[in-house]
C-alpha cells in the first residue's frame, strides 16, 4: 500500500505537504516518502499537495490516515477545474479510478462531489456519490 502511494505521488510533477500529523515539526523538515513513512510507523495523518498531473487531473490531494485498520484511510480529492479535458473522459474517469483502486489495494472506493454531511459508506440517493466500487 505505501509504495502504490508513492507510485501515485509519481505520477505529478511536484508534491508539498500541506498539514500532518502530531509530529509536524519532525515531517514538514523531510520530503513526501518521509512524511508517508511517518504515517506509517508513527500513526497520524498527512495531506499531500500534487500538481503537475498528466493523467485524468492536473492537481490532487491526497489525505492519508492511518486509521483503525492495517491499511490506511486514502482520500484523494480534485476539482472540476482541475480535469484533463480529453475525448472519452468517462471512460478515462472509470480507467483511473479503478486503476487507483488496484494501485492503492482498496477494498471499497467511491467517487463523490463535496458533501461535508456525508457518512461514510453512503451511496444513497443525494448523497454525492455518483461511483461506487467495491
Amino acid at each position: 500500500m505505501w509504495d502504490a502511494l508513492r507510485e501515485l505521488r509519481a505520477e505529478f510533477s511536484t508534491a508539498r505537504l500541506g498539514l500532518t500529523s502530531e509530529e509536524a515539526d519532525t515531517v514538514v523538515a523531510g520530503s513526501i516518502e518521509a512524511a508517508l513513512q511517518s504515517v506509517q510507523t508513527r500513526g497520524g495523518a498527512v495531506q499531500i499537495l500534487l500538481a503537475g498531473g498528466h493523467q485524468l487531473v492536473s492537481h490532487l490531494q491526497m489525505f492519508v490516515s492511518d486509521g483503525a485498520s492495517p491499511c490506511p484511510f486514502v482520500e484523494l480529492t480534485f476539482f472540476p477545474q482541475d480535469v484533463l479535458q480529453r475525448p472519452g473522459l468517462r471512460e478515462r474517469f472509470v480507467r483511473w479510478l479503478q486503476g487507483m483502486q488496484r494501485t492503492l489495494g482498496a477494498t471499497r472506493a467511491y467517487a463523490r462531489y463535496e458533501n461535508a454531511s456525508w457518512t461514510f459508506g453512503d451511496v444513497a440517493a443525494g448523497s454525492g456519490v455518483f461511483f461506487a466500487s467495491e
